[in-house]
């Protein structure tokens, strides 16, 4: 993660604002750029505390269903779809991490990055110190709500 480390969700301080409009910032000079269900994610879907029901890569397609946050008023399901995915990265500390559920935890943050031409990389972390790095050329979003 560039811009949601671990360490700063611990205890992001005065620094919680600074970092949340650095990162905006960046996603906005990028918008042109990136595929419209990307750019759907960033400013139109929220999956912080979503939980990582599935993750299923087969050839180059990486799939992520997700369950939103368990206590909203609206529950959502979602599925990222990574098309041409050029590398999968994950990695955990397990002296390192935070409360939460069982499995990879709560989603906390994400961030998407361009790295290219026509290439992206999307930094995925959860409660439980896990980070996903993931390149690929192709995405698809997918959501449902349903009330609680």
């Amino acid at each position: 993660m560039k811009y949601f480390t671990l360490q700063w969700w611990k205890d992001p301080g005065k620094n919680m604002l600074d970092v949340t409009e650095r990162y905006r910032r960046y996603v906005k000079s990028v918008r042109k750029a990136l595929p419209p269900d990307l750019w759907r994610l960033y400013w139109n879907v929220d999956i912080h505390d979503a939980h990582l029901r599935c993750l299923r890569l087969v050839d180059r397609t990486l799939e992520l269903k997700l369950d939103g946050d368990p206590v909203a008023k609206v529950r959502q399901s979602f599925r990222l779809t990574y098309e041409d995915v050029s590398s999968l990265n994950s990695t955990g500390n397990p002296k390192s991490g935070l409360a939460g559920p069982y499995g990879y935890g709560d989603l906390g943050y994400n961030e998407i990055e361009v790295v290219g031409d026509r290439l992206y990389e999307h930094r995925i972390l959860f409660s439980s110190g896990i980070e996903f790095q993931i390149r690929f050329s192709g995405f698809n979003l997918w959501y449902k709500d349903r009330l609680a």
